[in-house]
């Protein structure tokens, strides 16, 4: 089975892939119907930036919200889900252990389904268990368009004709003669 992230790029079962993108960029596949085959899980923290702009969903997806990182790993484990879409809260970790527990239970849990870790933005939480990550993708925020502002005339130079050589260097030196 493989999950669409984006055009072009599939997770495939047995892969845990940590993202860090733009929420325009991961919500098509987060609203794709052909999602809508499989169990899907979005899990999120007490803190969510996809959740109120995820009206629609595809037909099986759940969603469930962790308090801490302990239910976070719980959740995780206990999940039989084909997707699990794990929404980073860095506001449930204290310490490098709440991070590794969550780490381990995503590589676990990727041995039977597809697991796509995801933020906005990278922080030292994150690092920590994307280092457990069989892929890392990160997108960048579209570039700003150009401003319609007008650009200035550039100066042509003037280049030394043919046998004047260095004048200029002449006439810095005080002249020689």
């Amino acid at each position: 089975m493989e999950f669409e992230l984006a055009p072009a790029i599939s997770v495939l079962t047995g892969t845990f892939c940590a993202v860090i993108a733009p929420e325009e960029l991961v919500l098509p596949a987060l609203t794709n119907p052909e999602n809508g085959r499989y169990l899907f899980l979005y899990l999120a923290g007490t803190i969510s930036g996809i959740l109120p702009a995820l009206a629609k969903r595809p037909g099986t997806m759940e969603v469930r919200r962790a308090l801490s990182p302990g239910h976070l790993a719980a959740e995780i484990r206990a999940s039989r889900h084909s997707i699990l879409f794990v929404e980073h809260d860095p506001s449930l970790y204290a310490s490098e252990e709440d991070a590794a527990s969550v780490a381990h239970a995503l590589k676990r849990t990727s041995e039977g389904a597809v697991v796509v870790l995801y933020t906005p933005r990278a922080d030292r939480w994150f690092d920590l268990i994307l280092s457990r990550a069989d892929q890392v993708y990160f997108f960048r925020e579209p570039p700003v368009p150009p401003r319609d502002t007008p650009r200035r005339a550039h100066s042509s130079r003037k280049l030394p004709g043919p046998g004047k050589g260095q004048a200029t260097l002449e006439v810095f030196s005080g002249g020689v003669s």
